[in-house]
């Protein structure tokens, strides 16, 4: 990674919290009551085993019989193949939280998803997309057109961000913070989040590996500060969409 994309990194990252700091001022948010659980301990439990069954699916997603193709950070555009067969691990997250809400009978609000702050938490996604756009410079891109697959592409990352989020902020950080407080709680959910980029890279080289901890951390902590800010996964999903396909740019 170059001094270059750790400049263009850490300006979107300032703007994406400049953005929500502003926008989340509505009393919309202020609000909204945080979900809270009964029982936290078993909360925790049930966050921990998602978790578990998540690394387990990642590495028979991604170290199955097809080797997991370009993941693009030694600084290579990440193929198409690459995009769908993350999102695959993914969406094998969100069966699990499926499975454990209805198990435990849970509403998907305490996934993440609350309804009254759906448009929201909707204009603050837009709102960090478009900044986001402008900080990494694709504003010309975007005017002169874009092809199919970049299309496509988009899609995709946009389906794995809402995905992950689901799983991660939506999912376990509310419980973890049920248990351990907002702060612990948002640290070891970001922390689980930049280990889960481990089974996709497996037996890359080392620098490979450093470099992927080191996005997937940072983006878990922007994630979960916004999950907390919004109170609902589609600001931070929406987030992760457009840093994704920035990326699949190159």
């Amino acid at each position: 990674m170059t001094t270059t994309d750790l400049i263009a990194l850490a300006s979107e990252v300032l703007g994406v919290i400049a953005a929500t700091m502003l926008l989340t001022l509505s009393p919309r948010f202020k609000q909204h009551i945080p979900v809270s659980f009964r029982y936290p301990q078993r909360e925790v439990i049930a966050a921990a085993l998602v978790t578990a069954g998540l690394f387990i699916l990642g590495f028979v997603v991604f170290r199955g019989p097809i080797p997991a193709p370009v993941t693009g950070l030694s600084g290579s555009t990440p193929t198409f193949e690459a995009l769908v067969q993350h999102l695959t691990a993914a969406g094998a997250g969100v069966v699990l939280v499926a499975i454990a809400l209805i198990y435990r009978r849970q509403p998907v609000r305490s996934a993440g998803w609350n309804r009254p702050l759906l448009q929201p938490a909707f204009q603050v996604g837009i709102a960090v997309i478009l900044l986001t756009i402008f900080l990494r410079g694709k504003i010309t891109l975007l005017f002169d057109g874009i092809t199919s697959a970049e299309t496509s592409a988009l899609l995709v990352v946009a389906a794995l961000g809402l995905a992950e989020e689901t799983v991660f902020r939506g999912y376990i950080q509310p419980r973890l913070s049920s248990q351990l407080g907002n702060i612990p709680g948002w640290l070891v959910t970001s922390g689980l989040f930049a280990l889960w980029q481990i089974p996709r890279l497996w037996g890359e080289p080392t620098e490979t590996v450093l470099i992927g901890l080191g996005i997937g951390l940072v983006q878990g902590l922007l994630a979960g500060w916004m999950m907390q800010k919004c109170q609902h996964v589609l600001a931070p999903g929406l987030y992760r969409a457009i840093s994704g396909w920035i990326a699949f740019l190159g």
